[in-house]
């Protein structure tokens, strides 16, 4: 098959800024292995539309940078992208909610199938409205609500399914593990930060962005109540964010005495990814939103104990209690509670199935396997 790839967001083409996780390349790199051709499309501003490729082994992926026009973060192509969709047995398109998905369904609803990752939460208020005002104008025109949909997460599926979708079915996300590479020596640029990383230490790691709505704060209230009992135990922190933010969780930290257990970097180098996972003790990520979260794979993938919200990825890949926790967020007696189990006992049962799930289910590798089992089906109904 010939399956293009098309995202739909205005985000420009990053695959050669050395992003690890772009997830339209783990899942083309895994259907080109398995002996398909694939095409990947990304917006590109007024000159500078390109076409480049990556080599997969002894086979390409042509990426097609277009120029479009660029409404609400939504990339609308121009009319190259029609002849470029001529060429392809099948077009996988990003997200219900943007209007070149909506086109592309409708001109091609026989070989079109869409990828869609948001949900609605409370946090996402202005997103909402946005979907509102769409699926006001584009819900039931063209047959819309019987589009072909694979969901990243249960939550999205229930979602779309309020809203009237059909068919629509969660398959999840992949992990693409080719550039992990254990190589302590990698961290040059990181070796202070590594070293303050001390055996003797119980090290709670959070890997994102520094941001009001992965609640750090949350995170220096649970540090604080957790030293009280252990002063061993420190927060390792890995993001960039607003400097305003930062500089006020700095301040909220200060204040609250625990700065001196806060080991903070802006960020590392993949290769050393594993490195700092295998560090640490347990990952947490208490976010109040996440469409898939793909530090939970990460995290996951390395056997680290991981706590988290009910959110996009957890929903999927979490059985509570049994390969990680999901903890309520209004609960934080449960987390240092939960914490302080998994400090205190040996937690190797929890750890190998949590790598377990990852490595049989959700590496691009596994999860590629149902991506050309809805692209067959999507053929034979042509």
């Amino acid at each position: 098959m010939k399956v293009l790839l098309i995202r739909t967001s205005s985000a420009e083409n990053t695959i050669f800024k050395n992003i690890y996780n772009e997830q339209e390349v783990g899942l083309a790199k895994a259907l080109t292995r398995l002996g398909h051709e694939c095409g990947i499309v990304y917006y590109a501003r007024k000159g500078n539309a390109s076409q480049q490729e990556v080599d997969v082994d002894d086979k390409k992926i042509k990426i097609y940078n277009i120029e479009g026009k660029e409404f609400c973060k939504s990339a609308i192509y121009n009319k190259k992208i029609y002849d470029l969709c001529e060429e392809y047995d099948i077009i996988q398109v990003y997200e219900c909610d943007k209007v070149m998905t909506w086109l592309i369904n409708s001109k091609y609803s026989y070989k079109t199938i869409i990828y869609h990752g948001p949900y609605e939460s409370r946090f996402t208020w202005k997103h909402n409205l946005y979907t509102k005002v769409f699926y006001k104008i584009f819900l039931k025109r063209n047959n819309y609500l019987n589009a072909h949909i694979i969901t990243k997460s249960y939550l999205a599926e229930e979602y779309l399914k309020k809203q009237g979708f059909k068919n629509v079915h969660t398959i999840g996300v992949g992990l693409d593990t080719s550039k992990f590479v254990n190589k302590i020596d990698d961290a040059s640029d990181n070796i202070e930060f590594f070293n303050k990383i001390k055996k003797e230490d119980k090290h709670l790691l959070y890997i994102g962005k520094i941001e009001p709505r992965r609640n750090i704060k949350f995170l220096i209230d649970l540090l604080s109540d957790l030293i009280k009992e252990n002063d061993n135990i420190k927060l390792v922190l890995v993001g960039n964010g607003n400097s305003k933010y930062i500089k006020k969780m700095v301040k909220y930290a200060r204040n609250k005495s625990v700065l001196d257990s806060i080991i903070y970097e802006k960020s590392i180098n993949h290769n050393v990814v594993q490195a700092l996972y295998e560090k640490c003790d347990i990952f947490l990520l208490p976010t109040q939103y996440e469409i898939f979260g793909m530090v939970l794979l990460e995290a996951m993938y390395f056997g680290i104990p991981t706590i988290t919200t009910l959110n996009g990825g957890s929903s999927v890949l979490i059985e509570n209690g049994k390969n990680g926790y999901v903890c309520d967020l209004q609960d934080r007696k449960i987390w240092k509670s939960t914490i302080i189990n998994i400090l205190n006992n040996n937690n190797n049962s929890l750890s190998l199935i949590a790598k377990s799930t990852i490595q049989n289910n959700y590496v691009w590798e596994k999860l590629v396997y149902q991506f050309t089992k809805e692209y067959k089906g999507e053929c034979n109904e042509k």
